[in-house]
Formats: structure tokens, sequence, C-alpha cells
């Protein structure tokens, strides 16, 4: 599967939307970094995916992140 976001892309985050629409994309404040990663509720905890197939899910508890928002747009230069 090709990644969503290739290096150098452009994002836009919409800080309103942090409740949680499964398998959208959302930018993440964890562990004093930011990631983009699809997220889905799994019971009642969140699966974090990538689109990489050298990183693996990561299933958490939602108290152990921020969602900082959705990620609405991606850009990049033909």
């Amino acid at each position: 599967m090709n990644p969503v976001i290739s290096k150098g892309d452009q994002v836009i985050v919409d800080l309103s939307k942090t409740q949680i629409e499964d398998g959208s994309l959302y930018l993440i404040h964890k562990d004093g970094g930011f990631w983009i990663r699809r997220i889905f509720r799994e019971f009642r905890n969140i699966k974090l995916v990538t689109e990489s197939k050298y990183l693996q899910p990561i299933t958490l508890s939602p108290d152990d992140l921020s969602l900082v928002g959705k990620v609405v747009w991606i850009g990049h230069r033909l």
C-alpha cells in the first residue's frame, strides 16, 4: 500500500475536530512528539494504524494520547 502522506507533503489539521471517526487521519501528540495516524476504536481502546509496512499498529488507552485534530487536507508538489 502506498503511503497517503509522503515526505515533503503539507497537511491542514482542523483543531476543532477531536471526536474520533473510525478510519480517519488525526494528528496525535504522544511521548513529546507528533504523529499522523489512522485511528480506529477497538472496544475501550484506540488503535493507531500507519500505511507503512514497517510499522505495526499500536493499541492504546484513550488516556495515553492527545488528539490534536483531524487531518482534512494533504497537498504535494507535482
